[in-house]
């Protein structure tokens, strides 16, 4: 009996040693069957260090201070849901723009340098400017090349460095060369190159020059304003940083041969624009009625352009001819110029009187 309890007992440990081994093998396998259906993504995080690994983590105190520089500064993002509360009140269509203004504002700030936008249209400069205004120890400045550019840049930094260089942060001033130079915005912001060719005979438009521009491969973002001079060419505002390259590219505007040299934002030709006022009173305040009367068109051909998508107010393309003008407010018809509606005011018998500026 001693015997044949011996050999069971020996038997039963070889059973217990072949199950373990077939065991581990079936787990070899098992876990490379895992591995490959992981992929090599799954198995990298699978293999990265735990959070209470030296180095693999900021410290909390680390993560808390950068979340509260974040949040006491302008902070690009906004806290929790990715929106910035500066951006409550701007219009969907230039959030993102303004977004991307207040990430350089918050750059420029860490860097204590001037950063500078890409080209913005005057709806968006609008939209960004006055949150800029309001911002504690950052300053803004438009900087379009001269005075009253329409497509700008927005220079932005830390404010001693922008009033050290006597830049002009609030869009004032008047046509004189004090003026012109402030109204050019931060030093070096933007560069300026003449299109020389012979145009006397040739019909050529502002569409002409910006798109023989476009057409070297420059963004438009890159580009400010196209400034005719006529039978001669044109003066383009661009990015300092792309000006070589255009001086090297640009050889023809509508299959006329240019020529394209540098010039300082001093010399350029820039003719003031042609100003009028007029005085007209309405019964209501509507698009159609108010600026008719400032292009001298009549209504049904005003809201025909409006149907074209010819008419814009505040840089906006004008959707309804029952729009509601206000005082302030921009009127602006593709060929025909711009108006300004000035003071309202409503006469005895209810009517309103109407201030217009135009600009030809």
């Amino acid at each position: 009996m001693a015997l044949s309890s011996g050999l069971a007992a020996f038997s039963s440990l070889l059973l217990t040693r072949q199950l373990s081994r077939r065991g581990g093998a079936w787990q070899t396998a098992l876990g490379s069957v895992k591995a490959v259906r992981r992929g090599p993504r799954q198995q990298h995080l699978s293999s990265a260090p735990s959070l209470g690994a030296a180095g693999a983590s900021p410290s909390r105190s680390a993560v808390r201070a950068r979340a509260g520089k974040r949040e006491a500064g302008i902070g690009a993002r906004g806290k929790g849901d990715g929106r910035n509360p500066l951006l409550a009140g701007v219009d969907a269509e230039e959030q993102e723009t303004a977004r991307r203004v207040l990430e350089l504002a918050d750059r420029s700030l860490t860097s204590f340098s001037v950063l500078h936008s890409s080209f913005l249209s005057p709806a968006s400069q609008a939209a960004i400017m006055p949150i800029l205004s309001n911002m504690a120890d950052v300053s803004a400045a438009l900087s379009g090349g001269y005075f009253q550019a329409e497509r700008c840049r927005v220079s932005v930094g830390p404010t001693e460095l922008m009033t050290a260089e006597g830049v002009n942060l609030d869009g004032s001033g008047d046509a004189t060369d004090d003026a012109l130079a402030l109204a050019a915005g931060y030093p070096g912001a933007v560069a300026a190159v003449r299109v020389s060719g012979p145009f006397k005979h040739s019909q050529v438009s502002h569409g002409d020059f910006l798109g023989a521009v476009l057409g070297t491969g420059i963004t438009r973002d890159k580009v400010g304003d196209v400034i005719l001079l006529e039978g001669e060419g044109a003066q383009v505002i661009i990015s300092p940083d792309l000006q070589d390259f255009l001086l090297s590219s640009l050889t023809a505007v509508h299959r006329v041969a240019v020529s394209v040299q540098p010039i300082p934002l001093s010399d350029l030709k820039v003719s003031p624009p042609r100003i009028e006022t007029l005085r007209t009173v309405e019964a209501s305040l509507r698009l159609d009625a108010v600026a008719s009367a400032a292009f001298r068109l009549s209504r049904s051909k005003f809201t025909d352009l409006i149907a074209k998508g010819d008419v814009r107010v505040n840089w906006r393309e004008a959707a309804k001819s029952g729009v509601a003008l206000k005082s302030g407010d921009v009127v602006s018809v593709r060929g025909k110029g711009r108006c300004k509606i000035g003071e309202v005011t409503t006469t005895k018998k209810g009517r309103y009187a109407v201030e217009l500026t135009r600009y030809v």
